[in-house]
């Protein structure tokens, strides 16, 4: 757990995308996992079986305020804990429903329940700040996501 003290083990600032062009929802998680894929954080299995658990649940991802947290049950295919981060300038339909618009989508990967309670506390607590909701939806750098991250992790 000494990786989620820094900015660097938590949300470091390469895993954090930004796109202007229109999507599919599977487009868009694709996207946010990919940067948990290219560090080895997860292999793509994970996002099958994040496709598996939304056919199974619904849109269960779904936060609220145009967030949504694509993450699964760890099944062998999650090495260790991390986020990723993409906010999209054209809201994307999760499961194509107008119902739940999404404009940031925060990948999630935990090895074991208390990493996965660990890294949605943080989120919480983060998401239920509407200051904090705001900058995440209107910054356009990644060290500045990063740090946001950073600062709720310590």
């Amino acid at each position: 757990m000494a990786a989620h003290s820094s900015p660097e083990g938590f949300l470091p600032a390469h895993r954090c995308q930004f796109v202007d062009v229109p999507m599919t929802w599977q487009e868009a998680i694709r996207l946010s996992v990919q940067p948990l894929v290219d560090d080895q954080i997860v292999d793509l299995s994970y996002v099958d079986a994040i496709f598996a658990s939304l056919r199974e649940h619904g849109p269960y991802i779904d936060l609220g305020f145009g967030f949504a947290v694509p993450h699964a049950q760890q099944q062998g295919n999650v090495t260790r804990s991390g986020l990723a981060f993409l906010r999209t300038n054209v809201p994307v339909l999760l499961m194509n429903d107008p119902n739940h618009k999404i404009e940031a989508f925060i990948a999630l990967a935990a090895p074991d329940s208390d990493s996965h309670i660990e890294l949605i506390s943080t989120l919480a607590d983060l998401l239920t700040d509407e200051a904090s909701r705001s900058e995440l939806k209107n910054s356009h750098s990644g060290t500045h996501i990063a740090s946001l991250f950073a600062n709720r992790s310590k």
